[in-house]
């Protein structure tokens, strides 16, 4: 499905915005329709205030923010908890 969100951006020149850590966070504790965990709502809201703020005429010099993910939602690409 990321793919093809992916192809579709491309394709219509949006950019793409990638924070692996928080897209296998939401991923891996989350179902399709679910509400995310909690103590990922400030990593999403950062990332859609970065979002909003690139379509804002007066932010030509958008950085994206540091995003923290807590440690017990952190996984690799396999979908294993990164703390041992």
């Amino acid at each position: 499905m990321s793919q093809r969100i992916r192809e579709v951006a491309t394709e219509h020149n949006v950019e793409i915005v990638r924070v692996p850590l928080l897209a296998r966070a939401i991923y891996y504790t989350t179902e399709i329709k679910d509400e995310i965990p909690e103590p990922l709502y400030l990593p999403v809201a950062q990332v859609l205030s970065y979002v909003f703020s690139l379509n804002a005429e007066f932010n030509s010099d958008v950085e994206m923010p540091d995003i923290v993910i807590p440690d017990e939602y952190q996984f690799d690409e396999m979908g294993e908890p990164l703390l041992a």
